[in-house]
């Protein structure tokens, strides 16, 4: 067994700038129901100031997301640990790595030896945790494109090399 070098990534600029694009969408619906609308539509600016401020809100999330300098993804000795899942799969329990989904949304997905060992392994917490995770479809449990700050190749090809090197 080769001794793995460890990688941590961070959160990817994607999911940021889907999230500011969606703060931005908000507030400027916001200014348009507040003042463009007529007058005889009623609540518009009660809806206005709640997309507003809905806006603004999801953007200083977001921000302060982008700010995060924690590991999303980290790749060590004890296997592949990803935020979103709140769990680490070790090397044993990955049987291969495999790029799916499409063009739109492309995935690396771990395809696992036995998913239901895995899951016993598991704090009971946890298992249920990553049971309700969409990333989770037994036997697969998935990273999303642009979800992390490595180019989707590249984090293909170095848990791939993880992967053998571990076998």
């Amino acid at each position: 067994m080769t001794r793995l070098q460890a990688i941590e990534v961070g959160v990817g600029k994607s999911k940021s700038q889907h999230g500011l694009v969606l703060s931005a969408m908000l507030v400027v619906c916001g200014v348009a129901s507040a003042f463009l609308t007529e007058e005889s539509v009623p609540g518009r600016g009660w809806l206005g100031a709640l997309l507003i401020a809905l806006g603004l809100g999801v953007g200083v999330l977001v921000w302060r997301r982008g700010q995060d300098t924690t590991p999303h993804l980290r790749i060590d000795e004890a296997g592949v640990w990803f935020r979103e899942w709140g769990v680490t799969v070790p090397w044993p329990e990955i049987e291969r790595v495999l790029g799916t989904g499409s063009r739109v949304q492309p995935y690396i997905t771990l395809k696992l030896r036995d998913p239901a060992r895995f899951l016993a392994a598991l704090e009971p917490e946890e298992a249920r945790r990553l049971s309700g995770n969409r990333l989770w479809k037994a036997p697969e449990i998935r990273i999303p494109n642009g979800a992390v700050a490595m180019p989707y190749p590249e984090l293909l090809a170095a848990l791939r090399d993880a992967v053998e090197a571990q076998a």
